[in-house]
């Protein structure tokens, strides 16, 4: 959507197109995610708008807890209807902040969240995937002048495969995970997620084992990546087959394939991250909304629910 074709609708016109704030919360259910929760973001989570404050996520999550029933993630395994105006918090990854200091504050009002986890960085202590090349795609020359003879395009994290990123690794012996993980910030261990696996507001579900982005890799590297994932998973009796794609948004991150693959693996719900409602709950497939440090004012948030949920029109009109 351009800026200058929105403009062109009259101002009248695009604010009779948003729905009531009743009509938004009546239909479906509105998926949030969040990854960090932290007063000191990382330089990864400010160069990819990760992180919100702690002041501004318990602001976010009451303003969600007053305008919605936020429900528990295993009702989704259900397929029922749920009671009107449904929502769920999920967050991405496991970094340190979002246990320490989102889920205190969700145990603070008792709200239920979902956690997609990558084990690597739990189990392993690995730095993300994604954070390794997006390191190196900043730092290196080498790097870049790799991805350039594989020809392979920027936004590197959405399109180097394993291979490309082991043979860059294999002639430059210049790994360091210690100058990644400053980068990217701590990761929950896995004490702390064994910990937290035992509250009755907290599920588990699958991430990736890496982080990789699912439309790099091969069927057999998808596959073997969730597998390995779910795995670790296992161990927790709080895991379930739910499953979110890494960076989220379709095509670019995933596609039908994917789904097929999934599915043939008994998943029973599959989140991506492109910003709108879900109208029909029971969906195999569903979308969520990211709130950033900006979403703070109740007018910004429902301006930013509402949007989404008349996007398509609003695209229809400046088509």
């Amino acid at each position: 959507m351009r800026l200058q074709n929105l403009l062109k609708v009259p101002l009248g016109v695009f604010f009779s197109m948003l729905p009531s704030q009743k009509k938004i919360r009546k239909n479906g259910i509105t998926v949030f995610v969040y990854h960090e929760v932290t007063d000191t973001p990382s330089l990864f989570s400010e160069d990819y708008g990760l992180a919100v404050s702690t002041a501004t996520f318990r602001k976010q999550i009451e303003w969600i807890k007053k305008n919605f029933t936020i429900i528990h993630p295993k009702q989704l395994s259900d397929n029922l209807k749920f009671s009107q105006y449904a929502a769920l918090i999920t967050f991405d990854d496991g970094m340190l902040s979002s246990f320490e200091n989102g889920l205190r504050i969700l145990e603070e009002m008792n709200v239920p969240s979902l956690f997609f986890l990558n084990m690597s960085s739990v189990v392993e202590r690995k730095p993300l995937t994604s954070a390794v090349i997006c390191f190196w795609g900043n730092q290196s020359l080498k790097f870049k002048e790799h991805c350039a003879k594989n020809q392979v395009k920027p936004p590197y994290h959405l399109t180097v495969n394993p291979e490309i990123l082991n043979n860059f690794f294999a002639k430059n012996p210049i790994k360091n995970d210690e100058a990644v993980v400053e980068y990217q910030g701590q990761f929950a261990g896995l004490e702390l997620v064994k910990k937290w696996s035992n509250s009755k507001n907290v599920i588990y579900a699958n991430h990736l084992y890496e982080h990789w982005n699912a439309e790099a890799l091969n069927d057999d590297e998808f596959v073997d990546q969730y597998v390995r994932n779910e795995l670790e998973l296992n161990q927790f009796s709080n895991s379930v087959k739910y499953f979110a794609f890494p960076n989220g948004q379709p095509r670019t991150c995933f596609t039908d394939r994917h789904l097929a693959l999934l599915k043939t693996l008994g998943v029973e719900r599959i989140f991506y991250s492109s910003g709108n409602i879900n109208v029909d709950e029971t969906n195999l497939l569903l979308d969520r909304i990211s709130f950033g440090r900006y979403d703070q004012a109740s007018a910004a948030m429902w301006f930013k629910v509402g949007l989404t949920y008349y996007k398509n029109k609003i695209q229809k009109i400046l088509s």
